[in-house]
C-alpha cells in the first residue's frame, strides 16, 4: 500500500465517523429530546404501557398524501395507541376499542423493511383504515395490544 493510499483510506474513515457524529448530533438527539417532550405533556397521568422513540410509521391506509409517515414516537397506554410523527404536527391517535386486527406483516400497503412490522387495523368514522409500524420487538407489542384489548372475563 502506497502512502497515498493510506492518507485516502484515513480521510474516509474520519468522514465517516465525523458523519454518524453530525447525524446524532443534529437529527437523532434533537428529535429524542422533542418528542420524549410531547410524550410527557400528553401522557403526563395516564399510564404508559410501552413506548418508543424513533418508531417509523410505513404507511396509514387512507392517507393518499403521505404526509403521516417518517418516524416519531408510539406509546400504549391502557387506553389508546398514540403515535407523534417529529417533523410535523401531525398526530395519529387510535382508541384500543376501535382495533379490529393487531398482526405482523412482511408489508404493508406495498412496503417493505425486510422485517416484520406491527400492523394495526382500526375504525373511524370515515370507515376502516390501518397503519404499519417498523419497530423493535414488533412481536412484543403486538402481545401487549391483544392483551390490553382481551375483554376481562369474570
Amino acid at each position: 500500500m502506497t502512502v497515498l493510499a493510506i492518507l485516502v483510506l484515513v480521510a474516509l474513515l474520519a468522514a465517516l465517523i465525523f458523519s454518524g457524529y453530525a447525524l446524532h448530533r443534529f437529527v437523532i438527539r434533537p428529535n429524542r429530546k422533542t418528542l420524549a417532550y410531547r410524550m410527557s405533556k400528553d401522557f403526563d397521568n395516564e399510564k404508559v404501557v410501552r413506548q418508543q422513540l424513533l418508531v417509523d410509521l410505513m404507511c396509514v391506509e387512507s392517507d393518499t398524501a403521505a404526509a403521516v409517515n417518517g418516524l416519531g414516537a408510539l406509546v400504549l397506554s391502557p387506553r389508546r395507541l398514540w403515535f407523534h410523527h417529529s417533523d410535523s404536527l401531525v398526530t395519529l391517535d387510535i382508541p384500543l376499542t376501535t382495533i379490529t386486527e393487531c398482526t405482523l406483516v412482511p408489508r404493508h400497503l406495498g412496503k417493505s423493511t425486510g422485517r416484520p412490522l406491527l400492523m394495526v387495523r382500526y375504525t373511524t368514522a370515515a370507515g376502516p383504515d390501518s397503519a404499519a409500524f417498523h419497530l423493535p420487538y414488533p412481536d412484543e407489542w403486538r402481545l401487549a395490544l391483544d392483551n390490553l384489548r382481551k375483554p376481562i372475563s369474570s
